[in-house]
C-alpha cells in the first residue's frame, strides 16, 4: 500500500497487538513514527501500550505515556483506560490511580479498569471506594462492573450480612444480581428464599425454591461460603470485616 493513512496503520497495529507478534507491532509503530509523516491518534497509542504490556516492557510503556502527553491525548478516554490497564498489569496501581484521577470525565470502561485493578491486586477497600464514586456518577452499571466488584469484596458475604440484619430490600437486589452472574451457586437462591420467608413473603420464597429446582442447581452449600467462622465474630455477631462490607449495600438503593 503506497499511501498509508492512520486508519490503515491502526488496523495492522491492532492485528499484530492482538496476535502473538507484539514485537512486530512495536516495530511497525517505530517505522511509522520515524519514516512516515503519519502521526498516531488516540486509537493508536492504546495498541502500542497493549504490545508493551504483553512484552512486559515497562520502560517503553512509560515512554509511550510521555508521548501521549506530548501529543495532547492525556484527556482521551481511550488512552486513559489503556494506561490504567497498562499500569495495573505491572502492579503500578498508584500510577494507574493518578491517570484515573486526572480524567474529568469517565466512562464505564475507565471505571471498570480501575475497579478491576484494585480487585486484581487485593485492595478491596479501595475498590469499594471507587465503586461508591461510580454509583454516584451517571455511568450505567453492567455485568463487567459487577464481576469486578464480586472479585473485590466477596459480595456473597455482603448478602449474608443482609440475611443477618434482615435487610430484605438491599438483600433482594444483591441476591438477584448474584444469581444472574453466578446462576450455578445454590447458596444465593437459598439465602434469598430464606430472606423472603423471614419477611413473611412466603409466595416469593416458594418461587425462588421452584426456580432452584427448575435450574437443577446442586445444593452444595459448602461450595458457597457465604457465612462461615471467618465471617462471624466470636460473640456471634458480624465481624468488623463484614460490617465494613455491608456498607456498600446502600449503594444499590
Amino acid at each position: 500500500m503506497p499511501h498509508r493513512n492512520i486508519f490503515s496503520w491502526n488496523i495492522i497495529l491492532r492485528e499484530f497487538s492482538r496476535s502473538n507478534f507484539p514485537h512486530k507491532s512495536l516495530q511497525l509503530f517505530h517505522h511509522m513514527w520515524e519514516q512516515s509523516n503519519v502521526r498516531p491518534n488516540d486509537f493508536t497509542l492504546p495498541l502500542v501500550l497493549r504490545a508493551c504490556a504483553i512484552l512486559g516492557d515497562l520502560k517503553l510503556g512509560l515512554s509511550v505515556h510521555g508521548l501521549c502527553h506530548k501529543l495532547g491525548f492525556e484527556r482521551s478516554l481511550f488512552v486513559a483506560s489503556a494506561l490504567v490497564f497498562f499500569y495495573v498489569t505491572f502492579g503500578r496501581i498508584f500510577y494507574a490511580r493518578e491517570v484515573f484521577d486526572e480524567m474529568p470525565d469517565k466512562d464505564s470502561v475507565l471505571w471498570t479498569a480501575m475497579l478491576a485493578g484494585y480487585a486484581q491486586h487485593a485492595e478491596p477497600i479501595l475498590a469499594l471506594q471507587v465503586f461508591r464514586e461510580m454509583v454516584g456518577s451517571e455511568v450505567q452499571l453492567d455485568d463487567v462492573v459487577m464481576v469486578s466488584l464480586l472479585l473485590a469484596s466477596l459480595l456473597g458475604a455482603v448478602l449474608g450480612g443482609c440475611r443477618v440484619h434482615n435487610d430484605i430490600v438491599i438483600g433482594e437486589r444483591i441476591a438477584r444480581k448474584l444469581i444472574r452472574l453466578q446462576p450455578e451457586k445454590a447458596g444465593y437462591y437459598v439465602l434469598l428464599s430464606n430472606m423472603y420467608a423471614a419477611a413473611g413473603r412466603f409466595d416469593e420464597a416458594e418461587k425462588v425454591r421452584i426456580l432452584l429446582k427448575e435450574r437443577n442447581v446442586s445444593k452444595d452449600l459448602a461450595a458457597t461460603p457465604i457465612l462461615n467462622s471467618e465471617l462471624l465474630s466470636k460473640e456471634g455477631g458480624l465481624s468488623k470485616e463484614i460490617s465494613r462490607k455491608v456498607e456498600i449495600l446502600s449503594l444499590f438503593d
